[in-house]
């Protein structure tokens, strides 16, 4: 129920709360006739009164495609309802909270403490002597609110590694996403080597182009025949197998390899489909195309 709705008298509480129940299970309710139970008395006659509201008008038009009649229902005998819109609290549940354990920090601790530069460097910061891009706290040393990490540490290839195998994006997204949390002295050349190095990056860079085959050209004449009127001829392609023949228009063939010399490679057969002659005629007539092959 909106806020708007709590300064309501209660008949019209109830009202809007039978109409959204309604509403919430209209799927289950359309064409059928059913019957609400209510315990609120006055709600008993709501289909039988004649003078409404403005309001009560707006929510009992809602209600209009609906068949239904209400039937009062004392609260006390209506205790599955209660039931049902009561949470139980007797039971006592016993929630468990779990939350990631973060070695990485343990150990970067352990190594600001075993360091004499930086514990000399966190004196002066708690001194207040300090630049202000230095701070401490939680036991760690900051620079500009960035974990400092010692650039010898064990810990800078295990913070490159944590967050570049995230998603493997590159050196400029690695490093924004180090040096969000983390600073060390040189990290951008660190980073940059790193990432170069990484096996899974690198199937991901620019192959080299690839060498040029050898032009294709045509070795042998296999074959000819004349197909709806156009010379074609089986070619034999250099560097092939002759199972890679492929038929050929003469007129391409003398266009694109002229020095191949086509005519003196083509033989006259008589009585055979794949060898015929070099020319061919073609008579036209109205509807009817007759076409000569020369002996």
């Amino acid at each position: 129920m909106a806020v708007r709705h709590i300064s309501l008298p209660a008949y019209e509480k109830e009202l809007i709360g039978l109409v959204k129940a309604i509403r919430h299970w209209q799927s289950y309710l359309w064409g059928k006739q059913f019957v609400v139970r209510t315990d609120h008395y006055t709600l008993k006659f709501l289909l039988e009164q004649r003078s409404l509201s403005s309001p009560q008008q707006h929510w009992v038009s809602k209600l209009l495609p609906f068949d239904f009649k209400v039937e009062y229902k004392p609260g006390k005998a209506n205790t599955v309802a209660d039931a049902l819109s009561r949470r139980d609290v007797d039971q006592h549940s016993l929630y468990a909270i779990s939350l990631p354990q973060l070695d990485l920090f343990d150990d970067i601790r352990r190594e600001q403490q075993s360091s004499s530069d930086i514990q000399q460097l966190i004196t002066t910061v708690l001194a207040g002597t300090a630049a202000d891009v230095w701070s401490f706290k939680q036991g760690l040393l900051f620079f500009k609110n960035r974990v400092y990490i010692p650039p010898e540490s064990p810990s800078v290839t295990l913070v490159m590694t944590a967050l570049h195998n995230q998603g493997h994006e590159g050196y400029q997204k690695t490093l924004h996403r180090i040096t969000r949390d983390f600073y060390w002295r040189g990290m951008k050349h660190m980073i940059q080597d790193f990432v170069r190095a990484c096996e899974v990056c690198q199937p991901a860079t620019i192959l080299p182009p690839l060498d040029n085959p050898a032009p294709q050209a045509p070795l042998t004449v296999l074959g000819q025949r004349i197909r709806a009127g156009i010379h074609e001829v089986l070619i034999h392609w250099k560097n092939t197998n002759p199972t890679d023949s492929s038929w050929e228009r003469v007129s391409d063939i003398n266009n694109r390899f002229p020095e191949f010399k086509l005519e003196d490679k083509l033989s006259v057969g008589v009585g055979s489909i794949v060898n015929r002659p070099l020319r061919s005629y073609t008579r036209r007539k109205p509807r009817v195309n007759i076409q000569e092959i020369e002996d």
